[in-house]
């Protein structure tokens, strides 16, 4: 039986659990289209794995991808785990620059945007209808982002 879940997306907006479980990989070609050789998958910062990280020069982005429920809050443990992936790139990747940045469909609210913007982790909201073109350009807006704030 091949069953199918569906995640619903606020105001009556689904999409098929095929679309987000496929997410991490077509992210990954994309983004691994605009930046040959540099992206690196299932990345182990000290004992946790990242689910991606794009080496670009002077800059590391760490990446991770929480999808569920959106109806639902984003985890509480995303702050810590994604403070933990910056502190662990900072030492694998001692000259560079790291950005640390979620990608999620959970909601988050104010205060869960000012603790990550405290902590440096750049955010990415997924929408529905999900546009993949969209959500590489934004990734990409977002690192390109922290680069201008940091000249």
């Amino acid at each position: 039986m091949n069953a199918r879940r569906t995640w619903w997306w606020g105001q009556g907006n689904a999409l098929e659990s095929s679309v987000v479980e496929n997410l991490s990989e077509t992210l990954k070609t994309r983004l691994s289209e605009r930046f040959p050789s540099a992206l690196k998958s299932n990345v182990a910062l000290g004992d946790s794995v990242a689910d991606f990280v794009l080496e670009i020069p002077n800059r590391v982005i760490v990446a991770e991808l929480k999808t569920g429920d959106p109806d639902l809050p984003i985890p509480s443990s995303t702050v810590r785990q994604m403070k933990l992936f910056a502190e662990r790139a900072h030492s694998q990747y001692p000259r560079r620059e790291v950005v640390p940045i979620v990608v999620t469909n959970y909601q988050v609210s104010d205060s869960d945007k000012e603790v990550l913007a405290k902590e440096g982790v750049r955010i990415i909201s997924l929408s529905s209808p999900l546009n993949v073109d969209a959500l590489v350009s934004d990734f990409v807006r977002q690192a390109k982002m922290q680069e201008e704030t940091s000249a």
